[in-house]
């Protein structure tokens, strides 16, 4: 992994290596030398790779904490206040966007079924939920537009006609 490290310690004696005299890879007293990398600063390259120089060596999901990292874990733990609010802002806005979604994909099932398009329910579903939403939106439009030329609008009454009746002003009150 290729980073920037803040300072070096040595394993054995604790102080800045380079500065101690203890070697990397010697043994000094039974304790074999390796230098401790601390304070990061930037991690700017890393592979991953079938077979590993350090057979050991390994990707964890967290920073050694043994839980799951996530982005509302990190808003929560780390980021400023301003952070935290603009996340909840955004999932806010996705609910709300999710939300649309699936009143556009119920509109687009019940026009299909409505305008018998000969595809099944569970068909038109799988169709839907692999659309783009505005996908989705241009289907419902469309539909919309055939349904409208095929099953007009139509009110149960008659049309009331303009009849004028003839009343004698004399029995007015």
């Amino acid at each position: 992994m290729g980073c920037a490290m803040g300072s070096t310690v040595c394993s054995i004696c604790g102080q800045e290596y380079g500065t101690c005299g203890h070697v990397k890879g010697r043994e000094y007293g039974g304790k074999t030398c390796y230098a401790i990398l601390t304070e990061p600063k930037d991690a700017y390259e890393f592979s991953f790779v079938a077979v590993p120089a350090q057979r050991r060596a390994g990707v964890l999901k967290a920073k050694g904490t043994g839980e799951e990292a996530s982005l509302k874990l990190l808003v929560e733990k780390q980021a400023g206040a301003a952070a935290a609010a603009e996340f909840y802002r955004l999932t806010k806005e996705a609910a709300l966007g999710r939300r649309f979604r699936e009143q556009v994909q119920k509109e687009v099932l019940r026009l299909c079924l409505t305008l018998d398009v000969g595809l099944e329910e569970k068909t038109l579903r799988a169709a839907a939920e692999k659309l783009e939403t505005e996908d989705l939106e241009s289907l419902r439009k469309a539909l919309e537009e055939k349904a409208a030329r095929r099953l007009p609008l139509r009110t149960q009454l008659p049309r009331a006609q303009a009849e004028r009746e003839e009343v004698e002003s004399g029995f007015l009150i």
